[in-house]
Parts: C-alpha cells; sequence; structure tokens
C-alpha cells in the first residue's frame, strides 16, 4: 500500500493540517449523492469549467476540464456535530497540464459561514491516485459540510474523477452540551430595626447627686 503524507497550507483563517493519501479498495457508504457518477452529473455543480460524463468501460466516471485556473466540483450536505467526516475518492486519469487535484472538507455554521478553527481540511495529489481525507476534530459547531474536489492547471487539460464517498464516524471526543448555570436561591431580605427614637424613652429622673457641692 502506498501512503504519502501531505502537509498543506491552507488560506485565510484556515489551520495548517495533515492528512493521508492512500490506496483504498472501495468508497464504503457514503452521504453523498450520486458518488459513482451512474447517474450523469446528478446531485454536483462544477464551477466554472465542464464537467461531461466518461465510460470506463465498466462503469461511468466525471471529467472535468480546465482551460485555465481552477474548476471546483462540489456538492453539500448537513453536519451532524456528534459525527467528524471521512471523504474518500480516485483520481483516476488525466491529460493536458493537471498541476494537482485536491479534495477538501468546508465546514459552516448555522449562519453559512465558515469556521474560522478547522473550517477547511484539503490535500494536494499531484498524480493519479486514491485519496482518504478524514477529520476527527470537528467543531461543535458546523452545521454543514460541502466536499469540494478542485482541478488545477495552467494551460488547460483533463482529471477524470469517480468513486467519492463519504461517510460519518464517531467523534474522537463527543460535543459537551452547555448545561444552564442553576440561578440563585432568593435570599430573605434582613430587614433593619430603627433606633428608638426620644418620645419612646423612659422619662429621665434627675440625681441630687449630680448637683451636691
Amino acid at each position: 500500500m502506498r501512503r504519502f503524507l501531505f502537509l498543506v497550507p491552507l488560506l485565510g483563517a484556515a489551520v495548517l493540517t495533515s492528512v493521508l493519501v492512500h490506496a483504498l479498495s472501495s468508497p464504503g457508504s457514503t452521504l453523498l449523492t450520486n458518488g459513482d457518477f451512474e447517474d450523469g452529473s446528478t446531485g454536483w455543480n462544477a464551477l466554472p469549467g465542464v464537467l461531461s460524463i466518461v465510460d470506463k468501460g465498466t462503469d461511468h466516471a466525471a471529467s472535468i476540464t480546465v482551460t485555465s485556473g481552477v474548476v471546483s466540483l462540489s456538492q453539500a450536505i448537513a453536519s451532524d456535530p456528534e459525527n467528524a467526516y471521512r471523504f474518500t475518492g480516485d483520481f483516476v486519469h488525466l491529460d493536458g497540464d493537471i498541476w494537482w487535484v485536491q479534495p477538501s472538507l468546508l465546514f459552516y455554521d448555522e449562519s453559512g459561514e465558515l469556521l474560522k478553527a478547522g473550517g477547511i481540511k484539503q490535500a494536494q495529489i499531484p498524480s493519479p491516485a486514491s485519496w482518504l481525507l478524514e477529520t476527527f476534530d470537528l467543531s461543535c459547531q458546523a452545521a454543514s459540510v460541502r466536499i469540494s474536489v478542485g482541478v488545477y492547471s495552467v494551460s488547460g487539460g483533463t482529471a477524470i474523477i469517480d468513486d467519492l464517498g463519504l461517510k460519518a464516524v464517531p467523534r474522537d471526543v463527543p460535543c459537551i452540551t452547555d448545561t444552564p448555570t442553576p440561578s440563585d436561591t432568593p435570599q430573605p431580605t434582613k430587614t433593619s430595626t430603627a433606633p428608638p427614637t426620644a418620645k419612646n424613652l423612659p422619662p429621665c429622673t434627675p440625681s441630687w447627686a449630680m448637683f451636691w457641692t
């Protein structure tokens, strides 16, 4: 089994992450729609390039053509904060000047904003190979996950991608629901007793000893 460890610099607020890329026997169960492309391009968006479906002889695959820059094939699903995710796929073939294929997991909060901490997990694959991209430190704030496969080229080329799968796996550390702080028990209010007033004092009886000379 071939193993490659890539340390991938991420842009913006993303964090440097390491991912494992190695040969896989099968994509396993998947949360994705039409990950094997047997139903054409159903469920997938490819921007801003051209996505076509090709016949490999025994099954079908996605063919992504890039003129210059990057074309991204993507699909989004709701995220369960109790799970981590494992993204698999197969970079089958390339024609022309393809620099690399970049699988990514992108995590968003409930407002649709990319998470600032741990929001991106990705790898760069320069030649045909299968990949396994996994995350076990997913934030409990992740409400949705978008998987993306970017194809990068300067002068144009085509990459063939197949058998994309996304599997939910138990987290290393479960999410902890915040326990509301109990409210303080009201304490009885102490009432202060006013000192007696002069009219309540007993009359003062003069002592003749005070005036004895």
